[in-house]
Protein backbone atom coordinates (compact mmCIF):
# COMPACT_ATOMS: atom_id res chain seq x y z
CA UNK A 1 0.00 0.00 0.00
CA UNK A 2 1.40 3.39 -0.98
CA UNK A 3 1.14 6.39 1.37
CA UNK A 4 -0.53 9.58 0.14
CA UNK A 5 1.89 12.16 -1.14
CA UNK A 6 0.99 14.75 1.52
CA UNK A 7 2.11 12.47 4.34
CA UNK A 8 5.61 12.56 3.04
CA UNK A 9 5.90 16.30 2.69
CA UNK A 10 8.50 17.94 4.89
CA UNK A 11 7.83 21.54 3.98
CA UNK A 12 7.84 24.20 6.63
CA UNK A 13 4.45 25.19 8.01
CA UNK A 14 2.80 28.24 6.57
CA UNK A 15 2.28 29.84 9.98
CA UNK A 16 5.20 30.53 12.32
CA UNK A 17 5.09 28.83 15.72
CA UNK A 18 3.27 30.72 18.39
CA UNK A 19 5.42 32.85 20.62
CA UNK A 20 5.52 31.86 24.26
CA UNK A 21 3.29 33.87 26.54
CA UNK A 22 5.08 36.52 28.58
CA UNK A 23 5.73 35.71 32.18
CA UNK A 24 3.18 36.98 34.60
CA UNK A 25 4.42 39.94 36.55
CA UNK A 26 4.50 40.04 40.29
CA UNK A 27 1.31 40.86 42.15
CA UNK A 28 0.26 44.49 42.16
CA UNK A 29 0.46 46.52 45.38
CA UNK A 30 -3.31 46.30 45.82
CA UNK A 31 -3.29 42.52 45.47
CA UNK A 32 -0.36 42.23 47.87
CA UNK A 33 -2.21 44.40 50.38
CA UNK A 34 -5.38 42.29 50.17
CA UNK A 35 -3.47 39.03 50.53
CA UNK A 36 -1.45 40.50 53.38
CA UNK A 37 -4.65 41.46 55.20
CA UNK A 38 -5.97 37.95 54.66
CA UNK A 39 -2.81 36.39 56.11
CA UNK A 40 -2.90 38.78 59.06
CA UNK A 41 -6.50 37.97 59.93
CA UNK A 42 -5.96 34.26 59.44
CA UNK A 43 -3.05 34.41 61.90
CA UNK A 44 -5.26 36.34 64.30
CA UNK A 45 -8.02 33.78 63.89
CA UNK A 46 -5.61 30.92 64.58
CA UNK A 47 -4.19 32.70 67.64
CA UNK A 48 -6.48 30.49 69.73
CA UNK A 49 -3.71 27.89 69.67
CA UNK A 50 -1.40 30.34 71.44
CA UNK A 51 -4.09 31.20 73.98
CA UNK A 52 -4.48 27.50 74.84
CA UNK A 53 -0.79 26.98 75.57
CA UNK A 54 0.40 26.57 79.13
CA UNK A 55 2.23 29.81 79.87
CA UNK A 56 2.45 32.70 82.29
CA UNK A 57 -0.18 35.03 80.82
CA UNK A 58 -2.42 32.14 79.73
CA UNK A 59 -2.75 31.06 83.37
CA UNK A 60 -4.01 34.45 84.54
CA UNK A 61 -7.61 35.56 84.83
CA UNK A 62 -8.63 37.62 81.75
CA UNK A 63 -9.78 40.52 83.93
CA UNK A 64 -6.40 40.61 85.65
CA UNK A 65 -4.62 40.54 82.29
CA UNK A 66 -6.66 43.44 80.95
CA UNK A 67 -6.08 45.58 84.06
CA UNK A 68 -2.36 44.88 84.28
CA UNK A 69 -1.80 45.34 80.55
CA UNK A 70 -3.56 48.72 80.60
CA UNK A 71 -1.61 49.72 83.73
CA UNK A 72 1.72 48.77 82.15
CA UNK A 73 0.86 50.61 78.93
CA UNK A 74 0.01 53.73 80.97
CA UNK A 75 3.31 53.32 82.83
CA UNK A 76 5.22 53.16 79.54
CA UNK A 77 3.56 56.35 78.29
CA UNK A 78 4.73 58.20 81.44
CA UNK A 79 8.35 57.02 81.23
CA UNK A 80 10.77 59.56 79.79
CA UNK A 81 14.21 57.92 79.86
CA UNK A 82 15.70 55.30 77.60
CA UNK A 83 17.01 53.22 80.51
CA UNK A 84 13.63 52.67 82.12
CA UNK A 85 11.93 52.19 78.73
CA UNK A 86 14.51 49.54 77.83
CA UNK A 87 13.84 47.85 81.19
CA UNK A 88 10.09 47.88 80.49
CA UNK A 89 10.61 46.39 77.04
CA UNK A 90 12.91 43.74 78.46
CA UNK A 91 10.19 42.87 80.97
CA UNK A 92 7.70 42.59 78.09
CA UNK A 93 10.03 40.21 76.24
CA UNK A 94 10.31 38.14 79.42
CA UNK A 95 6.51 37.95 79.59
CA UNK A 96 6.39 36.85 75.95
CA UNK A 97 9.01 34.17 76.53
CA UNK A 98 7.26 32.89 79.64
CA UNK A 99 3.99 32.79 77.68
CA UNK A 100 5.60 30.64 74.94
CA UNK A 101 5.20 33.16 72.13
CA UNK A 102 6.76 32.51 68.74
CA UNK A 103 9.53 35.03 69.06
CA UNK A 104 10.26 35.94 65.41
CA UNK A 105 6.57 36.38 64.59
CA UNK A 106 6.02 38.39 67.78
CA UNK A 107 8.86 40.80 66.96
CA UNK A 108 7.83 41.22 63.32
CA UNK A 109 4.19 41.94 64.16
CA UNK A 110 5.09 44.58 66.75
CA UNK A 111 8.04 46.36 65.20
CA UNK A 112 6.83 46.18 61.61
CA UNK A 113 3.98 48.63 62.20
CA UNK A 114 5.87 50.58 64.87
CA UNK A 115 8.86 51.39 62.67
CA UNK A 116 6.62 52.10 59.69
CA UNK A 117 4.43 54.68 61.41
CA UNK A 118 6.18 55.92 64.57
CA UNK A 119 9.64 55.74 62.99
CA UNK A 120 8.64 57.92 60.03
CA UNK A 121 6.79 60.40 62.22
CA UNK A 122 9.76 61.02 64.55
CA UNK A 123 12.37 61.53 61.83
CA UNK A 124 12.02 65.36 61.92
CA UNK A 125 12.81 65.28 65.65
CA UNK A 126 16.36 64.19 64.88
CA UNK A 127 17.16 67.39 62.93
CA UNK A 128 18.75 70.43 64.51
CA UNK A 129 15.91 72.64 63.22
CA UNK A 130 13.53 70.84 65.60
CA UNK A 131 15.84 69.61 68.38
CA UNK A 132 19.02 71.67 68.82
CA UNK A 133 22.05 69.88 70.18
CA UNK A 134 25.44 68.37 69.44
CA UNK A 135 25.57 67.22 65.78
CA UNK A 136 26.32 63.57 65.07
CA UNK A 137 25.72 63.64 61.30
CA UNK A 138 25.93 66.56 58.87
CA UNK A 139 23.35 66.41 56.08
CA UNK A 140 23.90 69.88 54.57
CA UNK A 141 26.93 71.97 55.37
CA UNK A 142 25.55 75.11 53.74
CA UNK A 143 22.09 76.30 52.77
CA UNK A 144 20.16 75.15 49.74
CA UNK A 145 18.20 77.22 47.24
CA UNK A 146 14.92 75.44 46.40
CA UNK A 147 13.72 78.22 44.11
CA UNK A 148 10.64 79.12 46.11
CA UNK A 149 12.41 78.81 49.48
CA UNK A 150 15.91 79.54 50.68
CA UNK A 151 16.82 76.74 53.10
CA UNK A 152 19.36 77.97 55.65
CA UNK A 153 22.22 75.71 56.67
CA UNK A 154 23.69 73.75 58.19
CA UNK A 155 21.28 70.80 58.52
CA UNK A 156 22.47 68.15 60.98
CA UNK A 157 21.23 65.19 62.99
CA UNK A 158 21.66 65.89 66.70
CA UNK A 159 22.28 63.54 69.61
CA UNK A 160 19.40 65.04 71.61
CA UNK A 161 17.06 64.57 68.65
CA UNK A 162 18.08 60.92 68.24
CA UNK A 163 17.45 60.34 71.93
CA UNK A 164 13.98 61.89 71.74
CA UNK A 165 13.12 59.85 68.67
CA UNK A 166 14.38 56.64 70.29
CA UNK A 167 12.24 57.32 73.38
CA UNK A 168 9.09 57.73 71.30
CA UNK A 169 9.77 54.67 69.12
CA UNK A 170 10.65 52.45 72.08
CA UNK A 171 7.59 53.69 73.96
CA UNK A 172 5.34 52.83 71.00
CA UNK A 173 6.99 49.44 70.49
CA UNK A 174 6.64 48.46 74.15
CA UNK A 175 2.98 49.49 74.26
CA UNK A 176 2.26 47.59 71.04
CA UNK A 177 4.04 44.50 72.41
CA UNK A 178 1.93 44.55 75.59
CA UNK A 179 -1.29 44.95 73.60
CA UNK A 180 -0.34 42.12 71.25
CA UNK A 181 0.63 39.89 74.17
CA UNK A 182 -2.79 40.47 75.72
CA UNK A 183 -4.58 39.71 72.43
CA UNK A 184 -2.61 36.53 71.68
CA UNK A 185 -2.85 34.99 75.14
CA UNK A 186 -6.58 35.64 75.64
CA UNK A 187 -9.40 34.12 73.56
CA UNK A 188 -11.53 36.75 71.84
CA UNK A 189 -14.69 35.80 73.73
CA UNK A 190 -12.82 35.82 77.04
CA UNK A 191 -11.36 39.24 76.27
CA UNK A 192 -14.80 40.67 75.49
CA UNK A 193 -16.26 39.16 78.64
CA UNK A 194 -13.40 40.63 80.68
CA UNK A 195 -14.08 44.06 79.21
CA UNK A 196 -17.77 43.68 80.02
CA UNK A 197 -16.90 42.60 83.58
CA UNK A 198 -14.90 45.82 83.91
CA UNK A 199 -18.07 47.80 83.06
CA UNK A 200 -17.27 48.60 79.44
CA UNK A 201 -20.64 49.59 77.85
CA UNK A 202 -22.52 46.80 76.10
CA UNK A 203 -22.83 48.76 72.84
CA UNK A 204 -19.01 48.92 72.55
CA UNK A 205 -18.75 45.18 73.11
CA UNK A 206 -21.39 44.59 70.43
CA UNK A 207 -19.56 46.84 67.95
CA UNK A 208 -16.27 45.02 68.60
CA UNK A 209 -17.86 41.61 68.19
CA UNK A 210 -19.69 42.46 64.95
CA UNK A 211 -16.61 44.19 63.52
CA UNK A 212 -14.43 41.19 64.32
CA UNK A 213 -16.83 38.83 62.51
CA UNK A 214 -17.64 41.22 59.68
CA UNK A 215 -14.14 42.17 58.59
CA UNK A 216 -13.18 38.53 58.03
CA UNK A 217 -16.08 38.17 55.59
CA UNK A 218 -15.12 41.25 53.57
CA UNK A 219 -11.45 40.30 53.30
CA UNK A 220 -12.46 36.75 52.35
CA UNK A 221 -14.75 38.10 49.60
CA UNK A 222 -11.87 40.16 48.16
CA UNK A 223 -9.46 37.21 48.20
CA UNK A 224 -11.98 34.85 46.60
CA UNK A 225 -12.65 37.41 43.86
CA UNK A 226 -8.91 37.63 43.15
CA UNK A 227 -8.58 33.85 42.99
CA UNK A 228 -11.60 33.53 40.69
CA UNK A 229 -10.09 36.13 38.34
CA UNK A 230 -6.72 34.36 38.27
CA UNK A 231 -8.33 31.02 37.38
CA UNK A 232 -10.07 32.62 34.40
CA UNK A 233 -7.14 34.75 33.22
CA UNK A 234 -5.15 33.56 30.18
CA UNK A 235 -2.54 36.29 29.80
CA UNK A 236 -1.23 39.18 31.89
CA UNK A 237 -3.27 42.33 32.34
CA UNK A 238 -2.06 45.80 31.51
CA UNK A 239 -2.13 48.58 34.08
CA UNK A 240 -5.45 49.98 32.88
CA UNK A 241 -7.16 46.60 33.14
CA UNK A 242 -5.68 46.07 36.60
CA UNK A 243 -7.03 49.40 37.82
CA UNK A 244 -10.46 48.61 36.40
CA UNK A 245 -10.40 45.17 38.01
CA UNK A 246 -9.53 46.44 41.48
CA UNK A 247 -12.12 49.19 41.17
CA UNK A 248 -14.65 46.44 40.44
CA UNK A 249 -13.45 44.55 43.55
CA UNK A 250 -13.96 47.62 45.72
CA UNK A 251 -17.42 48.11 44.26
CA UNK A 252 -18.28 44.48 44.94
CA UNK A 253 -17.13 44.77 48.56
CA UNK A 254 -19.17 47.94 49.09
CA UNK A 255 -22.30 46.40 47.55
CA UNK A 256 -21.94 43.18 49.53
CA UNK A 257 -21.24 45.04 52.75
CA UNK A 258 -24.79 46.38 52.81
CA UNK A 259 -26.21 42.89 52.35
CA UNK A 260 -23.83 41.23 54.82
CA UNK A 261 -24.31 43.89 57.48
CA UNK A 262 -27.82 42.84 58.44
CA UNK A 263 -27.14 39.18 57.63
CA UNK A 264 -24.27 38.93 60.13
CA UNK A 265 -26.20 40.71 62.86
CA UNK A 266 -29.34 38.63 62.31
CA UNK A 267 -27.29 35.43 62.29
CA UNK A 268 -25.77 36.37 65.65
CA UNK A 269 -29.21 37.18 67.07
CA UNK A 270 -30.62 33.89 65.76
CA UNK A 271 -27.92 32.09 67.73
CA UNK A 272 -28.89 33.83 70.94
CA UNK A 273 -26.40 36.70 71.02
CA UNK A 274 -27.68 39.60 73.13
CA UNK A 275 -24.53 41.69 73.49
CA UNK A 276 -23.28 39.81 76.55
CA UNK A 277 -20.26 37.61 75.71
CA UNK A 278 -20.70 34.11 77.11
CA UNK A 279 -17.92 31.62 77.72
CA UNK A 280 -17.89 28.19 79.28
CA UNK A 281 -15.21 29.00 81.86
CA UNK A 282 -16.16 31.12 84.82
CA UNK A 283 -13.85 33.91 85.91
CA UNK A 284 -12.35 33.21 89.29
CA UNK A 285 -9.45 34.96 90.99
CA UNK A 286 -6.84 32.55 92.30
CA UNK A 287 -3.68 32.91 94.35
CA UNK A 288 -1.59 33.33 91.19
CA UNK A 289 -3.70 36.32 90.15
CA UNK A 290 -3.22 38.09 93.49
CA UNK A 291 0.52 37.41 93.41
CA UNK A 292 0.63 38.75 89.84
CA UNK A 293 -1.22 41.94 90.82
CA UNK A 294 1.14 42.56 93.74
CA UNK A 295 4.25 41.85 91.65
CA UNK A 296 3.06 44.09 88.82
CA UNK A 297 2.35 46.93 91.26
CA UNK A 298 5.84 46.62 92.78
CA UNK A 299 7.54 46.50 89.39
CA UNK A 300 5.55 49.46 88.09
CA UNK A 301 6.36 51.49 91.21
CA UNK A 302 10.07 50.66 90.96
CA UNK A 303 10.23 51.60 87.27
CA UNK A 304 8.37 54.84 87.86
CA UNK A 305 10.71 55.72 90.76
CA UNK A 306 13.79 54.99 88.63
CA UNK A 307 12.42 57.08 85.78
CA UNK A 308 11.63 60.10 87.95
CA UNK A 309 14.40 60.17 90.57
CA UNK A 310 17.23 57.75 89.81
CA UNK A 311 17.96 58.75 86.17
Amino acid sequence: MQLPYWLGETARPEHPPARPLPRRRANSPMEKAIRGLDRFFQETLHAKATAKKYGLWQALDPRVKVVTAVALICLVTFEQHLLTLAASYGLTLFFATASRMRFPSFLVRTWGFTLLFAGIMVLPLTLNRVTPGEPVLVLLQSGADLGFYQFPGPLTVTAAGCERAAVIVLRAGTAASLALLLALTTPWTGLLKALRALYVPRVIILILEVTFRYIFLLVRVAVETLEARELRMVGPLNQREKRAFFAAILGTIVSKSYALNEAVYEAMRARGYTGEPRVVDRFRLRALDWVWIAATALIAGALLYLDRFAT
